[in-house]
């Protein structure tokens, strides 16, 4: 429990989270049929809540640094796909997802008329993706605004 409370703010080094996943998981290793197991497991999940929270974060800066010392874009959209992969049952696949599109998207935008076409249509496939997996979602109608953008320059109006 104590290493649970000092798990810092997701704004900060994740070392003491992951220090602490890892002793509770011993504990539950030990004492699988413990009384404090719910508790632990809850535990566990906030904890793992916080680890995608600190992902989300850091695509977000990936994103903001845009084209800054190199291509950001690209590091946002393997920071989204390896949290989509680490935390598959997150709260956060929305928004996961939604920055792969919304950097593939604005990458695009800010490459060369030559290859545009090309990731265009990428982001169009990625709003494909998305729809499909999150037809419900807020960001339902900022990505259709992109894939209607896409389909223009894909189709050369």
């Amino acid at each position: 429990k104590a290493a649970f409370d000092d798990s810092p703010d997701p704004r900060l080094s994740q070392e003491g989270t992951v220090q602490a996943m890892d002793e509770l998981n011993v504990f539950l290793e030990y004492y699988p049929n413990s009384q404090y197991r719910p508790e632990v497991e809850k535990m566990m999940d906030i904890l793992m809540d916080k680890l995608a929270y600190k992902a989300l974060l850091n695509c977000r800066l990936y994103y903001d640094l845009g084209n800054y010392m190199g291509n950001n874009y690209e590091s946002c959209i393997i920071t989204a796909n390896n949290a989509l992969n680490d935390f598959p049952i997150s709260k956060y696949r929305v928004d996961f997802a939604f920055m792969i599109l919304k950097a593939r998207f604005t990458y695009a935008q800010e490459s060369i008329e030559a290859k545009q076409v090309e990731r265009f249509r990428r982001v169009m496939d990625e709003y494909y993706s998305f729809t499909t997996d999150f037809p419900e979602s807020d960001y339902q109608k900022e990505a259709k605004r992109m894939f209607e953008y896409a389909r223009k320059v894909v189709e050369g109006k």
